[in-house]
């Protein structure tokens, strides 16, 4: 814009050279490639900043949050922060938040321009921009809810692929192919349905500030009809007019990157939902790490235990105190739902008790560090679990022992 003005203005300048004009062009054409580079750089190495610390921050969260979130959070939920959401704040918010202010930048300058020219166009442009600022508004209250429901509908399509390709056999076998293929496709129109019904919106909201910032366009051309002719120079009532007939599309375009920037947002405040878990007590409490012998004789006294799986859920446990001797078998019996998985679970720290202690050997183990304590003991679980890699890895998975102690062990 600076460049065009330019030779509005240097074509009625007595005794100009070719020069000067075509000096101070290429200058100012100079300075806006300088400036379009610095815009981009900083927009790229501003936006790596700030994915390192979310992806850092959601991961560290992830990796350090209790075993009842996972309990409480479906896989699909996890994927969908770690892939779309992600994604998201990796591209496109940068790219969102440079092309919102360059178009708001130009479109303030093309209604400078025009001001300069016939200043009684803002007796229309600004009612004009008042009232796209309120559409906005207004559309921006629905497009928010309807981006976070699909937030929602999102994970159970992956959920439910995740699951499907996990018991693809059990589904052939029993010819339930069409059945679940049939149920996929419900998740999959549900999903779209939001994502129509976002771009119907965004239609709505363009179709009205197009029809208002094409008032303020024949305004300006109606008053420049109506000036005396000399009034203006006609290099100027040329750029004037030239610059308001891109008013509409820029005035549309700021539109549809905004209504997309404030709907990408929402994918950053799914993921500081994930950041902000509560996580796990450390790993090692230095001034309170049991002996390498520990535990000795495996002695274990519950003391007025109670566990609950919420703040506010009921008791799952409640006030148990007992021994279990050391060098004993026990077994414990009861009906589905009365806390057997619990108690083991809270041996393991996976649920931290509420009120209570556990001891072993004389140990609280509520007091030490979740490694000290789940390295010193073993669980044989209901369902055995074969992780990825070889028979070696799934022996010791930590790396702790040698070859010749694990063939020792067999």
């Amino acid at each position: 814009i600076a460049s065009t003005f330019w030779l509005a203005i240097a074509i009625e300048i007595p005794k100009i050279t070719n020069t000067t004009l075509i000096g101070v062009y290429a200058l100012v054409s100079f300075s806006s490639s300088v400036l379009v580079y610095v815009r981009s750089y900083l927009s790229a190495l501003l936006g790596l900043k700030a994915s390192t610390a979310f992806f850092s921050s959601f991961t560290t969260a992830i990796f350090n949050s209790p075993m009842l979130f996972f309990d409480s959070t479906p896989v699909g939920r996890i994927l969908t922060r770690a892939s779309s959401d992600l994604s998201i704040l990796d591209f496109d918010i940068p790219c969102s938040i440079t092309f919102v202010a360059s178009i708001a930048i130009e479109i303030l300058v093309i209604i400078c321009v025009m001001v300069s020219v016939t200043w009684q166009v803002l007796i229309v442009a600004v009612p004009a921009m008042v009232a796209s600022i309120f559409i906005q508004q207004y559309y921006q209250a629905t497009a928010t809810q309807l981006i976070r429901i699909n937030g929602t509908t999102k994970a159970p399509v992956m959920n439910f692929a995740a699951e499907t390709s996990l018991g693809v056999v059990t589904i052939r076998a029993f010819k339930m192919v069409d059945r679940f293929f049939e149920n996929y496709l419900k998740l999959v129109d549900t999903d779209a349905s939001l994502f129509f019904h976002s771009n119907v919106t965004m239609e709505w909201v363009v179709l009205r500030i197009e029809a208002l910032q094409n008032l303020t366009v024949i305004t300006l051309a109606l008053l420049l009809i109506l000036l005396p002719q000399g009034y203006v120079s006609p290099g100027l009532v040329g750029l004037s007019l030239s610059y308001a007939f891109t008013l509409t599309g820029n005035q549309i375009n700021w539109t549809r990157w905004f209504s997309n920037l404030s709907n990408y947002i929402i994918s950053v405040e799914r993921i500081k939902q994930f950041i902000h878990i509560p996580a796990e007590p450390p790993a090692i409490v230095d001034n309170n790490r049991p002996p390498s012998s520990w535990p000795s004789t495996g002695k274990i006294d519950l003391q007025g235990l109670e566990i609950r799986y919420r703040p506010n859920a009921p008791l799952v446990l409640k006030g148990i105190t007992c021994t279990f001797k050391e060098g004993s078998r026990v077994g414990v019996v009861g009906r589905t739902g009365s806390g057997k998985s619990t108690l083991i679970s809270a041996l393991f720290r996976l649920v931290e008790p509420s009120r209570g202690y556990i001891l072993i050997d004389g140990m609280n183990i509520c007091s030490m560090g979740l490694k000290d304590l789940r390295t010193r003991l073993s669980i044989i679980p209901q369902e055995p679990t074969l992780f990825k890699g070889s028979i070696r890895t799934n022996m010791d998975p930590l790396g702790l022992y040698s070859d010749d102690e694990i063939w020792k062990v067999n």
